[in-house]
């Protein structure tokens, strides 16, 4: 849809798409961002909304309040990032996993992306720490991005059936 929301095929090679699962896209998390200018992290010199803020605890457990019934694409959003394991009218606790990154990463959310947006809905108080995210949640979460870009996939050529050693 316009490059907000994309659909998967419902199987490899299909042309049929999911009608189970979305995925928001990169430009859909960046023009949902709540900045007017839009960037990856908020500027301090401008002043936040008073709704929407997201705790991040040093356990990976993620606190969003925000309205879920009236605004479910906040709780989508976290979703592609967050194991959400219950919502509430106003909240929706979650924990940050190694599998939900790396399903974020797989539909092009980057581990820049995933922090920037923790960091620019933090909790006012949440703002007030330096670091404002907890160090060892920044830490794992881009070392889980390494760990899957660490090896990469290049096509090769199998040569075989040689007479002999010399002519290998």
């Amino acid at each position: 849809l316009f490059g907000i929301v994309s659909a998967p095929p419902m199987e490899p090679g299909s042309q049929e798409l999911s009608k189970k699962h979305y995925y928001v896209t990169p430009l859909g998390l960046h023009l949902t961002s709540k900045s007017k200018a839009r960037p990856l992290f908020r500027n301090p010199d401008v002043q936040q909304e008073t709704s929407g803020y997201i705790i991040v605890e040093t356990n990976y457990r993620v606190y969003a309040y925000c309205d879920t019934r009236n605004n479910p694409l906040q709780v989508a959003l976290l979703n592609l990032f967050v194991d959400v394991q219950y919502c509430l009218p106003n909240l929706a606790v979650g924990l940050i996993t190694r599998e939900s990154v790396l399903n974020a990463l797989r539909v092009g959310i980057s581990s820049t992306q995933l922090l920037g947006y923790l960091y620019q809905r933090a909790h006012p108080e949440m703002q007030k720490n330096n670091p404002v995210l907890p160090e060892t949640v920044v830490d794992q979460v881009r070392l889980w991005e390494k760990e899957r870009n660490r090896i990469t996939a290049q096509s090769g050529a199998l040569l075989k059936g040689f007479q002999s050693e010399p002519d290998y």
